[in-house]
């Protein structure tokens, strides 16, 4: 099962953001991937931090996607400190569309008070996104286009 991607399809309602349960990923070692996953807001611009540093953001369910290099996140730094950082999602609908995290080994979205940790993080992949490979060249070029306009990317 090299290089299966794990995914939890988020979607966002009016009221309420909704996670699906995570599929199993796993490493070209074959053992399990831990990742997280940031969003902001909640549901939108979303990064997913895989356990050696890589990643992927996307926006929303819509399949255009850009993959992040190796080594570019400390996972373990970031997960520990957005485990302290964040906060158990409001039980009852939002004015506005808070970021968001899901630790691993959960599929409960938490609040992210800071909006500028997520930001950040976003950031940080952006720069350190993987070229299109040049075998699809257009169609990821037009997806890397399609993701940071979205995602507002400089």
């Amino acid at each position: 099962m090299n290089g299966i991607i794990q995914r939890f399809a988020v979607a966002l309602s009016s009221t309420a953001l909704l996670v699906a349960a995570p599929t199993t990923l796993f490493a070209n070692d074959g053992q399990p991937h831990r990742s997280l996953l940031v969003s902001l807001p909640a549901g939108g611009c979303t990064l997913t931090i895989l356990s050696d540093g890589s990643g992927r953001i996307n926006y929303g369910a819509a399949p255009h996607t850009v993959k992040v290099a190796a080594r570019t996140f400390d996972f373990d730094r970031i997960a520990e400190s957005l485990s302290s950082d964040s906060l158990p999602w409001p039980g009852s609908a939002v004015d506005t569309v808070p970021p968001s995290v899901v630790l691993p080994g959960s599929n409960e979205p938490r609040l992210v008070e800071d909006a500028s940790v997520v930001r950040n993080l976003l950031e940080q992949g952006w720069r350190a996104r993987l070229p299109p490979l040049a075998i699809s060249y257009d169609h990821e070029n037009r997806q890397h286009a399609w993701v940071k306009r979205v995602c507002a990317f400089e």
